[in-house]
């Protein structure tokens, strides 16, 4: 006669029922962490999202607030956080969230931001490997395949530098907000230097290297030629170099 199959005694379901007990005390705050720590991902790309629509809005529209733009786009946080503007002084501000923190300054000057939206357009591709570049592109991931994708994001055309800053930097002339990044080494470094600048060329023809204004993302200020003629070619160069070259030649800040 064939032996009946033995089922799980008393003992051993309490045993089983008390190991899956022991596990689950152990996974659960590692997996709540990860679902906060989603959340919190969540809730910052939602003040990314503000903050890019108001540097697009503000160079429409010097007169947009960003409570304007906070209201008109509601976001949600995940964790039920509200949202709010915090100004720190007359031209910068923070976007809060009461339960995940706030943005970093963002500044209120149109020429400002559009610098500030340009250098985070193109951080994105800091530090992202070959194959892993030509995936967002679709094409190469040299700076022009990178440019070309970012260009055409903005509809063919980089957007126009602040006439009011062009004035006063005594060039009359359209000149259009642009960013670059170098990929290369500098001081026997490995470095992926982003530089914006201000350039003629509105897209990605004729003489789109030389800067008639140079953004300098550590203290948020455009920087002109002494003489408000002078331009410079950013092409191959890391920010190290661009930013001796132009304090040796007299840079000033536009003011």
């Amino acid at each position: 006669m064939r032996k009946k199959d033995r089922g799980f005694s008393l003992i051993e379901l309490i045993i089983a029922i008390a190991i899956l007990i022991i596990l689950t005390g152990l996974l659960a705050p590692q997996f709540m962490k990860y679902i906060e720590k989603s959340r919190k991902a969540a809730c910052l790309n939602n003040i990314d999202v503000v903050i890019q629509e108001y540097q697009v809005a503000l160079i429409e529209n010097q007169k947009v607030t960003p409570e304007e733009v906070l209201d008109d786009i509601k976001p949600k946080c995940p964790s039920k956080g509200f949202y709010s503007i915090i100004h720190k002084g007359e031209e910068l501000f923070v976007i809060n969230c009461s339960e995940h923190g706030n943005s970093d300054g963002i500044s209120t000057d149109p020429a400002v931001a559009a610098a500030q939206k340009a250098y985070n357009e193109m951080k994105d591709f800091v530090g992202l490997t070959h194959d892993e570049t030509i995936k967002i592109t679709g094409t190469n991931s040299n700076n022009t395949a990178i440019r070309d994708y970012l260009l055409n994001k903005q509809g063919g055309s980089w957007p126009e530098f602040d006439k009011q800053y062009t004035q006063k930097a005594g060039f009359n002339k359209n000149l259009y907000v642009q960013p670059y990044i170098f990929k290369g080494t500098s001081d026997y470094k490995r470095t992926d230097d982003i530089i914006v600048y201000a350039g003629a060329s509105k897209d990605n023809t004729g003489d789109a290297w030389v800067a008639y204004l140079i953004y300098n993302p550590q203290n948020g200020l455009w920087y002109h030629a002494p003489d408000n003629k002078s331009t410079y070619r950013i092409q191959d160069k890391p920010w190290d170099v661009i930013q001796k070259d132009t304090i040796d030649n007299g840079w000033l800040p536009v003011n």
